[in-house]
């Protein structure tokens, strides 16, 4: 796929399988997220423009090449927020921003509600950080957004990306690079035969019904109490929620295999 780079260097593949593994801890995945954003950064800058510069060693004056200009780092809050750390690591020198932006599925578009930039954005690269590129609708919107206010070039940085999600993006701005470390095939509801997720403390797995649907406790403010009853959703309705979709969920597939979505994700996966 144009503009895409999927990057498949072993040791990346290797920590990529421990973030999507159940078994891994918070402490650990946060850890992990940061020090793969590092790597991630480090891959999509290299052809920063470099100038000359001299300095003095210990034992004579000598020249050497410094990163003439340094690009803007950008966080899709929340989840952006964990690699924000890492790539700075990587780019000290670079400033940083947040857009907090989220697709409200009621209203069927994106919501923004935060966004700051440094103050010399304009013209300078963009790095745009989010860990993972679903539907898209959020990093399109922010990618519109970058571009009103005068940015330079914008790559984004994600660690995973669902085939759907490139799409959508690349159609919506071409110029756009992208680099992640997978690219998922989509989802089909029919071959989930459960799902597990976080919630309220313990970790719950529930199989699907003849008609598909999952029977699951949601706790919800219904007229200023709080109220647990169990609803029968799809894996897509489950994904969307927006309370159950920060809870990890993993997917059971008829193969044998799991699918684990990461913080936040969405119904990208699933037609």
């Amino acid at each position: 796929m144009k503009n895409v780079t999927v990057i498949d260097h072993p040791v990346l593949q290797h920590k990529l399988g421990y973030l999507r593994d159940k078994r891994t801890n918070s402490y650990e995945f946060r850890n992990i997220m940061k020090e793969v954003s590092r790597y991630l950064a480090y891959l999509a800058t290299s052809d920063l423009e470099m100038k000359e510069s001299e300095i003095e060693t210990p034992l004579v004056t000598t020249k050497v090449q410094r990163i003439s200009k340094p690009p803007v780092v950008v966080s899709i809050m929340r989840a952006g927020n964990g690699m924000l750390d890492g790539v700075l690591m990587t780019l000290p020198f670079a400033s940083a921003g947040h857009i907090g932006i989220y697709r409200d599925k009621f209203i069927n578009t994106t919501v923004e509600y935060y966004f700051k930039l440094p103050e010399n954005s304009k013209g300078r690269m963009i790095l745009l950080a989010d860990p993972m590129v679903a539907t898209a609708d959020t990093a399109i919107a922010a990618i519109t957004r970058l571009k009103q206010y005068g940015v330079g070039p914008i790559r984004m940085l994600c660690i995973l990306a669902s085939e759907t999600g490139l799409t959508q993006l690349l159609e919506a701005h071409p110029d756009v690079e992208i680099f992640t470390l997978s690219v998922e095939k989509e989802m089909n509801e029919k071959v989930i035969k459960a799902v597990s997720f976080f919630y309220d403390g313990e970790r719950h797995i529930v199989k699907s019904s003849i008609n598909g649907k999952f029977r699951v406790p949601v706790t919800e403010v219904v007229e200023g109490r709080v109220k647990t009853t169990n609803k029968s959703l799809t894996a897509k309705q489950i994904l969307d929620h927006k309370i159950i979709k920060e809870c990890d969920p993993t997917f059971y597939l008829q193969d044998g295999k799991k699918h684990r979505v990461f913080h936040g994700g969405d119904s990208s996966y699933l037609p």
